[in-house]
């Protein structure tokens, strides 16, 4: 099962998703389709979490948030039957219910197996880095194939290949990317750096907001943390040529430096105009009578800000703090902070700095423009900040790279590290 688990999800997960793509891309099938290969995989893997906790007798963490998530299910349920009166109300209830049990599952699962000394926490970010691997090369391969789709429209770069959500995607492979430069750093090697640039490209190809933040990351990281010497003439020199060919920055990110030329503010800019969808969801917020509740329970996925009884279709704010209280209250809303307060702490008593950026770009990023919590791409990034904050990440003993057998997972974490040594 456990080996089944990390090949299901560090390699065919993204084959899944590009599949799902390719459905449509032909028109096969629409944008939020249920019951497409991505949601089927998914679901498979939460079938195989559950399965996984429950064998190690892990009863009280897995069945108390399965419960208590299939009890707010119901009455979100009860709810759009109630005011929508539709099937389509109430599965996309449960389709959002599922991705932060299926979020919820992957931390209990993988805690365990770092626990159990089935993996290392080292090897798994090894692991994370070859899933983007993959990632960036499905995206390369689409665009040689020329089936690849652009992250927008309206432009001329920036390329998601198959996978629907560019904004996601953007930003796990941005934070992959910068892991995967963390792992040069500490571990050393050409391989490692050619990896790292192979990641950095590959994400700052998509050409999102979330691409032009790690790219900076990445840059920033590279000058004062990897350059052993002359740090400050390389950061200059850089900047030199990115301001000399600044029109090729331009060309690289146009839509993203047109919407910026057009925003009032950064702020707004870095909001994509969220800000505003926020004040109009605010002002249509009622809360009168009964649904005096939905302040801490919300009313639902598909409910979420609007009013009972308007006709909608199904409609996020992309701003993960105020979806996450429109839709399940200050309840749900104490959950995500909670995660983040616990990361931070646990971080800062470290004293680990790097992971505590690499957590807080993709805190930050949830905060403002959104695509984690809900987005299943790029929201296994939040259990695994919990994992990385957690536990001590250690990189020097591990020199080879990662393989999932079947005998490596008869065998302690422990006992592998004598051999990687």
């Amino acid at each position: 099962m456990k080996r089944l688990i990390f090949i299901t999800f560090f390699y065919l997960v993204p084959l899944f998703d590009t599949i799902t793509g390719l459905l449509f891309k032909l028109h096969l099938m629409g944008d939020a389709s249920l019951g497409s290969p991505s949601q089927l995989v998914k679901f498979f893997l939460w079938l195989c979490f559950f399965r996984e906790m429950t064998k190690n007798n892990n009863y009280t963490k897995t069945f108390g948030f399965i419960l208590i998530s299939l009890v707010y299910a119901v009455f979100e349920s009860c709810i759009a039957v109630f005011y929508d009166n539709s099937f389509y109300a109430f599965s996309y209830g449960l389709l959002n219910i599922f991705k932060v049990t299926y979020l919820w599952l992957f931390f209990l699962c993988f805690d365990t197996f770092i626990k159990n000394q089935y993996v290392t926490l080292t090897e798994l970010l090894h692991l994370f880095k070859l899933n983007g691997l993959i990632c960036v090369s499905l995206i390369f391969l689409t665009m040689i194939l020329h089936l690849s789709q652009p992250t927008y429209y309206e432009g001329t770069f920036g390329s998601k290949g198959l996978f629907l959500s560019g904004n996601g995607m953007s930003l796990y492979l941005g934070a992959i990317s910068f892991l995967s430069l963390i792992i040069a750093k500490q571990e050393g090697g050409r391989k490692n750096y050619l990896q790292a640039l192979y990641m950095i490209a590959g994400s700052t190809i998509i050409g999102t907001k979330a691409s032009i933040i790690f790219l900076l990351i990445n840059f920033l990281y590279f000058c004062f943390a990897v350059v052993k010497h002359g740090k400050i003439f390389v950061f200059g020199f850089s900047l030199v040529l990115f301001i000399i060919n600044f029109s090729f920055f331009e060309t690289v990110f146009d839509v993203i430096v047109s919407r910026f030329k057009n925003k009032g503010n950064l702020f707004t800019f870095l909001m994509s105009a969220r800000d505003g969808f926020v004040k109009d969801a605010l002002a249509h917020f009622s809360t009168d009578g009964f649904l005096a509740i939905r302040i801490f329970t919300g009313l639902g996925a598909f409910l979420s800000f609007r009013e009972p009884g308007t006709k909608l279709p199904f409609d996020t704010l992309e701003n993960d703090v105020f979806d996450i209280f429109f839709m399940y209250g200050l309840i749900g809303l104490f959950f995500y902070i909670s995660v983040i307060v616990y990361c931070f702490d646990k971080l800062l008593k470290k004293r680990q700095s790097i992971w505590l950026i690499f957590s807080s770009t993709i805190f930050v990023y949830s905060m403002i423009a959104g695509h984690s919590v809900f987005n299943q791409t790029s929201g296994i990034l939040i259990p695994l900040c919990v994992l990385i904050s957690k536990y001590r990440v250690n990189f020097e003993p591990y020199k080879i790279p990662v393989r999932i057998t079947k005998k490596s997972f008869n065998e302690p974490a422990v006992i592998k590290q004598r051999f990687l040594k």
